[in-house]
């Protein structure tokens, strides 16, 4: 089969800490544990950030026709977690066209206003890794339709904010 397994660690070891719920902290540390005689088990690439990972990945060509992310299905369905991550992070590179063996792009292109609200609500959280992906979307010039839809909205109709008395009175105020 294979005698070493290198899994991409899931946070710098920096950030390390024990957490019961979320091994990515440690698993620098954990996955030489389950390392046997038949194969061993690496953590890499702990100085990187996702999408300086995603950006190492997209520059070796076989991953044109053999990555696959998914944690729902044995193919990339398009729409986990994971593979938004990554179909977001590929698209902030420029990349994603090189993955239509992998991905299924007409799917991408239909979602596309999804993908960025979903974007859009993970920069809102505060995750960094989506905020990376949002930043460097901005220096690429990559425009994010819906937050421009969002923007014309506002400037079109401004905010008019109504305010309930307790006379069912309306007043109408524009900002």
């Amino acid at each position: 089969m294979f005698k070493n397994y290198y899994y991409s660690s899931g946070t710098s070891v920096t950030k390390f800490s024990l957490n019961h719920q979320n091994p990515a902290p440690y698993d620098t540390f954990s996955l030489s544990m389950i390392s046997n005689d038949n194969v061993n088990f690496y953590s890499t690439g702990t100085p990187y950030n996702r999408i300086e990972k995603t950006k190492i990945v997209s520059e070796y060509s076989p991953s044109y026709k053999y990555l696959n992310v998914c944690v729902r299905e044995n193919n990339n369905c398009c729409e986990c977690e994971k593979c938004l991550r990554t179909i977001l992070g590929l698209q902030a590179l420029n990349k994603l066209d090189k993955y239509g063996k992998v991905f299924d792009l007409d799917l991408i292109r239909k979602n596309k206003k999804e993908n960025e609200k979903f974007l859009l609500e993970k920069v809102k959280e505060g995750i960094p890794w989506y905020k990376d992906i949002y930043q460097l979307m901005k220096q690429n010039g990559q425009e994010i339709s819906l937050e421009t839809e969002l923007l014309k909205r506002k400037k079109q109709y401004e905010y008019l904010i109504i305010e309930k008395s307790e006379f069912t009175h309306q007043r109408y105020y524009w900002i």
